[in-house]
C-alpha cells in the first residue's frame, strides 16, 4: 500500500433507537494494479448469504420452525410484542446455519435483507432484534417447554417415513462442549479432562437423521440416563411402527447390562463395542497365535472374524461376543463386540454393521464443530437456557438434514455444513424490493449457481 493512501473522515451518528457508523468513502491505492480502489459504503441492500433463501423454502414445506415454535408458550402482552417468537426464532436459527453462532452477530446482521427475509420480513421492513433480546428470548424458557421440546427430533423423524420402515438402527453417543465460564452444571469430566457438558445424542444410523439431542451435566458418563431415554424413544417408534424392526448401536461406554437386558426384554437387537480386557483375550489367545504364525510365513495382513459364548462378572447370563483380529507389519490387534445371542448372521457382517458407527461420529462433529454447526458454544450462565440452544442447534440440524435431500445425485448430497455453506449459501447478491416482488440479483461470475437451478 502506498504512503500517499488516504481515507476520508469516518462519521459516526448516533440516536436513542441506534448506533451506525457510516463509512462515507475510502481510497486505497495497490501498487500492483496501478490505479486506486474505491471503497465506499451506501445504502444498498447486499447480503453475502444468499442461499439461506433455500434453506428457509424447505423449513416452510416441512413447517419446521413452525412446529418448533408451536412448543413454545408466549405469554408476553400481545400488544407489546415487537418481534414473535417465530422471528426470534428464525433470526437464530438461521444465523446459526450462515456461521453467524454468537448472539452478538445479531448487532449487524439484523439489518441483512436475507436475515429479515428468513424471518418473514420484508427488505423495507424494520430492522430484526439485537443481542439483548435474543439473549432474553433463550433465558426465559421454561421447564414445562423444554420437557416438550425434547420430542420434537424425534417427532420430525418420525413424521420422515412416507411408509413403515423394515428396520431402524439406531446409533447413541456422547460428546464434550468444552465450558470456558461458569456456567451452572458445567462440570469436571474425568474422561475428556475438561469442564464441559456432556450431551447424549441419537442418529439415524443409516440416513444420519438426528433422532434425540439432550444436554447432560459435564460430570455424568456416557451411559447416564441412556436406557430410560433409549426406553422411551423405541416406545415412540414402536407406537407408530409396531412391526419395525430395531437395531440399538453404540459404543463401550454404552456396554451396561441394563441396556442388554433392555434391547432382549423388547424384541430388539444390539451392537455395543467392548472393551479389551485379559478375560476376553484369554478366549482368543490361541487364535490370534495361530494368526500371528501365519502372518510370519506369508506376510500378508491377515484380517479375521469369529464369534464365542461369554459372560462377563455383571452380567446375568452369556451373550455373544464378536471379535475382529487384523495382524499386520505393524502390530496385532483384536476387538470385541456384544450381541444379542439371537443375531444369526456372520461374525464380520454384523461386525461390519457396527462399524457403520463411523457415519455418526462425523455427524456429530458436524454438529460440534466451530467448522460447522458449533453447538459445542454454550456460553449461557443458566443450564436451562444452555439445554434451550442445544434445541435450537437441533432444528438447525434438520433444516439443513432435509435440504440437502434435494440435492440427491450432486456433491451436497452428504455435504457437512461448512461446504454447504461454501457452494450454496454464501453466494453474494443485491435486492431490490419494490410494491409487487423482491427481486434478488447474483453475478454471472459466481460458481455454484447450478445449485439454485437445480432446486428450483
Amino acid at each position: 500500500m502506498s504512503e500517499d493512501n488516504k481515507s476520508n473522515e469516518i462519521e459516526t451518528s448516533k440516536n436513542e433507537n441506534s448506533e451506525k457508523e457510516e463509512i462515507k468513502e475510502v481510497e486505497i491505492s495497490f501498487s500492483f494494479l496501478g490505479k486506486k480502489i474505491v471503497v465506499e459504503e451506501k445504502d444498498i441492500n447486499i447480503s453475502s448469504d444468499s442461499g439461506l433463501l433455500i434453506f428457509k423454502e424447505v423449513d416452510e414445506k416441512y413447517k419446521l420452525t413452525e412446529k418448533f415454535v408451536g412448543l413454545l408458550e408466549d405469554k408476553r402482552w400481545e400488544e407489546l410484542i415487537e418481534f414473535t417468537h417465530k422471528e426470534l426464532l428464525c433470526q437464530r436459527v438461521y444465523s446459526i446455519i450462515g456461521g453467524y453462532v454468537d448472539q452478538n452477530d445479531a448487532k449487524k446482521l439484523k439489518s441483512d435483507p436475507i436475515i429479515k427475509m428468513t424471518a418473514g420480513r420484508g427488505v423495507k421492513d424494520a430492522d430484526l432484534s439485537s443481542q439483548p433480546t435474543i439473549s432474553r428470548f433463550e433465558n426465559h424458557i421454561t421447564k414445562s417447554e423444554l420437557k416438550k421440546l425434547r420430542r420434537y427430533n424425534l417427532d420430525e423423524y418420525l413424521n420422515s417415513f412416507k411408509s413403515p420402515p423394515e428396520k431402524i438402527t439406531l446409533h447413541i453417543d456422547s460428546t464434550d462442549n468444552i465450558c470456558y465460564g461458569e456456567q451452572q452444571g458445567a462440570l469436571f469430566n474425568g474422561y475428556y479432562e475438561e469442564v464441559c457438558y456432556h450431551p447424549l445424542k441419537i442418529f439415524d444410523g443409516i440416513t444420519g437423521q438426528l433422532v434425540f439431542i439432550m444436554l447432560r451435566p459435564g460430570n455424568v458418563s456416557s451411559a447416564r440416563w441412556s436406557v430410560p431415554i433409549i426406553s422411551w424413544v423405541t416406545k415412540e417408534i414402536r407406537k407408530k411402527f409396531p412391526k419395525t424392526k430395531i437395531e440399538i448401536v453404540g459404543d463401550s461406554a454404552f456396554a451396561t447390562p441394563r441396556l442388554y437386558k433392555l434391547c432382549e426384554e423388547n424384541d430388539m437387537t444390539y451392537i455395543i463395542n467392548l472393551i479389551s480386557n485379559s478375560n476376553l483375550g484369554e478366549q482368543v489367545k490361541d487364535i490370534v497365535d495361530n494368526y500371528e504364525t501365519e502372518y510370519k510365513d506369508k506376510k500378508e495382513t491377515i484380517i479375521k472374524f469369529g464369534e464365542f459364548g461369554y459372560c462377563a462378572g455383571s452380567w446375568d447370563k452369556f451373550r455373544k461376543v464378536i471379535y475382529k483380529i487384523e495382524v499386520n507389519s505393524h502390530s496385532t490387534d483384536v476387538r470385541y463386540i456384544v450381541v444379542r445371542t439371537e443375531q444369526k448372521a456372520t461374525p464380520e457382517k454384523i461386525y461390519k454393521e457396527g462399524m457403520k458407527r463411523g457415519a455418526t461420529e462425523n455427524r456429530i462433529k458436524e454438529l460440534k464443530s466451530p467448522e460447522e454447526l458449533n453447538s459445542s458454544r454454550m456460553s449461557l450462565s443458566d443450564f436451562k437456557a444452555n439445554r434451550f440452544r442445544t434445541y435450537i442447534y437441533g432444528l438447525a440440524y434438520a433444516i439443513i438434514w432435509n435440504t440437502r435431500k434435494y440435492f440427491k445425485g450432486t456433491e451436497l448430497e452428504n455435504a457437512q455444513t461448512s461446504t454447504l455453506r461454501i457452494k450454496l449459501i454464501k453466494i453474494g447478491c443485491i435486492v431490490k424490493e419494490t410494491y409487487r416482488r423482491i427481486t434478488i440479483t447474483f453475478s454471472k461470475a459466481a460458481p455454484y449457481l447450478k445449485y439454485w437451478h437445480q432446486f428450483f
